[in-house]
C-alpha cells in the first residue's frame, strides 16, 4: 500500500510542478498554458516513469534517503535529455531541435528539465515528510 501511495504522490507532484512551470512560462493565455503543459508533460511523464523504481524502493524521506531521492530526482531529467541528444547525434540527426545549429535548444531543454525535476522532487519530498510526521504523531 505504501508503494501505491508513493506512486500517487510522485505523479501528483509531477502534475503540480508541470502546472506551475506552465503558468510561469506561458504567455498569459489559456491556449499558451495548455500548449506548454502538454509539451512539458510529453517529456516529463516518460522520465517520471523511469524514476518509479526509486519511488517504490525508497518508501520515506528520512535519514540519508532524502539525499538519494532529491539528487536522482533533480538529475534524471537532464541526464535523460543528454542521452536522448547523444542518441540523435549517433543516428545522424543534425541537431536536437530543427534549425538549431548552435545546440542552444538542448541547453534550454536541460535547464527546463532541471527546473521541473527540482520542483517535482521537492514537492514529493515535502509530501513524504509530512505524511511521515502525521503518521508518527498519530501513533
Amino acid at each position: 500500500m505504501t508503494a501505491m501511495r508513493n506512486i500517487g504522490l510522485w505523479f501528483f507532484s509531477l502534475l503540480l510542478s508541470v502546472g506551475l512551470f506552465s503558468l510561469s512560462y506561458g504567455r498569459h493565455s489559456v491556449e499558451s498554458y495548455a500548449i506548454v503543459f502538454r509539451i512539458t508533460m510529453m517529456f516529463a511523464l516518460p522520465v517520471a516513469c523511469l524514476y518509479l523504481p526509486i519511488v517504490i524502493m525508497l518508501r520515506d524521506a528520512e535519514e540519508g534517503r532524502m539525499r538519494i531521492i532529491a539528487g536522482t530526482g533533480v538529475l534524471i531529467g537532464p541526464i535523460s535529455l543528454v542521452l536522448w541528444g547523444l542518441i540523435l547525434v549517433a543516428r545522424g540527426e543534425p541537431s536536437v531541435w530543427q534549425g538549431d545549429g548552435l545546440g542552444l535548444g538542448l541547453v534550454a531543454a536541460i535547464i527546463f528539465a532541471s527546473i521541473v525535476g527540482f520542483l517535482t522532487t521537492m514537492f514529493y519530498v515535502v509530501a513524504l515528510k509530512l505524511i511521515h510526521r502525521l503518521m508518527a504523531s498519530a501513533k
